[in-house]
């Protein structure tokens, strides 16, 4: 195949996986509609319960709990004055709010200095910059994409021992913002820039600015963007010119340079350099500020061109993260200034991030009335109330009346139902995710949804985790994996290389790759399979579970905790707040998870042999559930008897030896493991796991016979594919001589193993023949 064909494949391939996600995503927007459906009426009857025992006595509240009946207040968090460290419920809620979670950790994080870095610290530093986004209205969702990415590596590195500098850049004014400055003089005094001078002017921006630059504070803020604040910094460049200087060119003398907000700042900055000397100040004329003193960025923040304590620890910075669509306009303009003023370049490396489009493809634009406020995900917005921003960009200037209608009727399509709360948590984690989409992302808020719906998925993993905990649960000191049930030794291996990978991709900035890692951990195998294995020692008095129920305690804890803090960087507020819940080891505990320790990965955690079983048994699993989708809806969640049949007496082994995890799994009432030479039991319906393991689960009724018939001819189509493909490749010309004897050897071994699968797929078509004859004939026999 040629390389543009493979190509071809390979989209297509990814098309094919995006179609699927799209449908999983609908799915999970449905659970998403019930869950705000219960939530509502879990509030109403709550705020009918306070009402009606609003006036009774404490005694009825006591009364309750010694009664065993729930207290709603237990489940509501107390409030937390401004800036102090969140006070949690006695109880968790029974489900995840984002509103809730995310209210208070933000101004105590800040409060309490998290974020500012020490120029005297000993720590290797990291010093990132945000890019200084003009203040023409608000933040939309690509300026989001820019402070999760960032986010992400700023706590991340925070976590891992750096002496991190982060630096807000919000007070740039240039072209763009003029330009907003004089539609909005127009609209509304009918006058044009120069008619009303510069005085007046200046004015009207710097009341844009204080207007439209708070909103976009509030953004970054609800972002949870960890950025240094006591170190926001002043854009606009001042030049100086002295009455003795011999070149009388603006910008002649690399150090007649001062950054000051106003002019009257640019004077007494000025004074501080040259005193007592006679000079003029000189800025841009035309706009209000320049690429050229953006360029100046990297140094101005740093305390430049006075040599500070921050522009010796801190330049130059690590790492420009920016789109690439300004590269010859700013980056390459901070380079230059950078080696030129600075004496070296200004950052490390550059990270060029996608750009953002809307779901159909188009580029994200008010003018043309998608843009996307990153607030309306985070909290939600109705229909009504997107349409009324877009009849306020009317009346700005922004949108002609044409577009004001093409851009509802989209909105209507697009969101129907308004956007729903999604909180910060899921927006950032979602933009994170979408940066394997080479330069560009096409948005699709369903995404979000889903990623909010998870973040449900977290929440009640940790309330299932201090429940069986308990309150007087003390963590270990340390942990011996080898001598843990099963499970636990396969979730902290998998958990290891979950670390391991989340750190590599952290390294190398696959962002996408980061998410898939941790994601993949949390969902399918910490609450997929993990939690749901070690139920029965929790469920069961029997005490031949008690040291495994003890083992399962402290591996759920150290899941738990490692768990948080690798997904901390991606999904701040709730990790946080899930976090604190945790029992602490031995009363030692960080104030906050962003300023604990970023998991490491440790040597002795990783079995390839327990998770090599461990694949048998979620493949035993996988068919058997399968299977189970064949049975009428209304009995498919009864426990069934199963067997399994293998040709290979490892795996029997195997699968004895885990009996109790397929059958919590798998949900079954009694599994059987069966001899090669065993008759086929009655009644069942049968899969092929692989070329040696079959399995049977009895159905007890009738099965949609044709779905089951589908579903066998398309695996033995994919196999007898492989198998041909695979045996023209051996039967090409000059094959033994190019290829090494081991490849040969594992292409023979995959060959017979095709024959083999394909043998018991064919057996497996048999026997569904066979047990649909008998129940059409009505003559189901005991045996065969």
């Amino acid at each position: 195949m040629t390389q543009d064909g493979i190509m071809q494949l390979r989209e297509l391939t990814l098309e094919e996986l995006e179609r699927k996600k799209k449908k999983e995503e609908k799915a999970q927007e449905k659970e998403l509609k019930k869950l705000k459906a219960a939530q509502k009426a879990e509030a109403a009857k709550l705020q009918a319960q306070q009402t009606s025992g609003a006036n009774k006595a404490p005694k009825k509240k006591n009364a309750k709990r010694d009664t065993g009946e729930e207290n709603p207040e237990d489940f509501l968090d107390p409030h937390t004055p401004f800036g102090q460290k969140k006070q949690l419920s006695r109880l968790m809620a029974k489900a995840f709010n984002p509103s809730a979670v995310e209210k208070a950790w933000y101004s105590w994080w800040e409060k309490s200095n998290f974020f500012v870095a020490d120029p005297k610290s000993s720590k290797p530093p990291f010093v990132i910059l945000l890019p200084p986004p003009n203040v023409t209205g608000e933040l939309h969702i690509g300026h989001a994409l820019t402070a999760a990415l960032q986010d992400v590596l700023v706590r991340w590195r925070r976590m891992s021992g750096f002496n991190v500098l982060w630096v807000p850049g919000t007070d740039h004014a240039g072209i763009a913002t003029q330009v907003k400055v004089e539609e909005k003089i127009m609209h509304e005094k009918q006058l044009k820039r120069r008619d009303i001078g510069r005085e007046e002017f200046l004015s009207e921006a710097w009341k844009w600015k204080e207007k439209c630059g708070g909103t976009i504070l509030k953004q970054l803020r609800q972002l949870g963007a960890s950025l240094d604040w006591s170190r926001e910094v002043r854009i606009p460049a001042w030049y100086l010119t002295l009455d003795d200087d011999e070149l009388k060119d603006f910008g002649a003398y690399n150090n007649h340079w001062v950054i000051a907000r106003t002019e009257q700042e640019a004077q007494q900055e000025a004074r501080k350099v040259f005193d007592g000397k006679n000079f003029q100040l000189t800025q841009d004329p035309d706009v209000l500020d320049t690429w050229f003193s953006s360029g100046l960025f990297p140094l101005s923040v740093l305390g430049w061109p006075d040599n500070t304590d921050d522009l010796i620890a801190f330049y130059p910075t690590s790492l420009l993260e920016t789109g690439h669509d300004i590269l010859f306009f700013w980056v390459a303009r901070m380079v230059m200034l950078g080696i030129k003023l600075g004496g070296d370049m200004p950052f490390g490396k550059v990270y060029l991030h996608p750009l953002i489009r809307d779901a159909h493809g188009r580029k994200i634009s008010k003018s043309l009335g998608n843009a996307i406020d990153p607030l309306d995900v985070i909290n939600g917005i109705t229909l009504e109330g997107l349409h009324k921003k877009l009849e306020k960009r009317l009346e700005e200037g922004h949108l002609d009346p044409n577009g004001l209608k093409v851009a509802k009727e989209e909105q209507t399509k697009d969101f129907p139902n308004g956007i729903p709360e999604c909180g910060a948590d899921a927006l950032r984690f979602a933009l994170v995710s979408y940066t394997a989409q080479s330069d560009k992302i096409y948005l699709d808020i369903l995404r979000v949804v889903g990623y909010r719906q998870w973040c449900n998925k977290l929440w009640n993993a940790i309330r299932f985790a201090m429940s069986k905990l308990g309150d007087d649960y003390t963590p270990p000191s340390d942990i011996v994996p080898n001598v843990m049930p099963f499970s636990c030794q396969w979730i902290l291996s998998v958990l290891n290389k979950a670390v391991s990978k989340t750190v590599s991709s952290l390294e190398a900035y696959e962002f996408s790759d980061e998410t898939t890692a941790v994601h993949h951990w949390w969902q399918y195998q910490l609450c997929d399979v993990f939690i749901e294995v070690i139920k029965p020692y929790f469920a069961s008095s029997n005490p031949e579970f008690a040291s495994a129920k003890r083992y399962a305690q402290d591996t759920m804890w150290i899941c738990l905790d490692n768990g948080l803090r690798l997904l901390h960087p991606f999904m701040p507020f709730v990790t946080e707040e899930l976090w604190q819940r945790l029992p602490s080891r031995n009363g030692c505990k960080k104030e906050s998870i962003m300023i604990s320790d970023y998991p490491s990965s440790a040597e002795d955690w990783t079995n390839d042999d327990v998770e090599c079983e461990m694949n048998l048994v979620e493949s035993v699993v996988k068919e058997l559930r399968s299977l189970r989708s064949l049975i009428p809806n209304k009995e498919r969640l009864e426990r069934r008897v199963a067997f399994v049949r293998g040709r290979v007496n490892d795996d029997a082994e195997i699968i004895i030896k885990h009996e109790l995890e397929i059958k919590t799994l798998g949900n079954l009432s009694s599994l059987e493991v069966l001899k090669e030479k065993d008759a086929v039991p009655a009644g069942c319906v049968v899969g092929v796991v692989n070329e040696a393991l079959s399995v049977f689960l009895k159905t007890q009724g009738a099965i949609d016979v044709d779905a089951e018939r589908e579903k066998l001819k398309k695996r033995m189509d994919d196999i007898k594919k492989l198998h041909d493909n695979l045996s023209r490749t051996m039967s090409a010309s000059g094959y033994k001589e190019k290829v090494k004897s081991n490849v040969h050897e594992e292409n023979v071994a995959r060959l017979a193993s095709c024959l083999q699968e394909l043998s018991s797929l064919e057996e497996a078509s048999q026997h569904l023949e066979r047990e649909s004859a008998k129940e059409s004939n009505g003559c189901a026999s005991p045996g065969e």
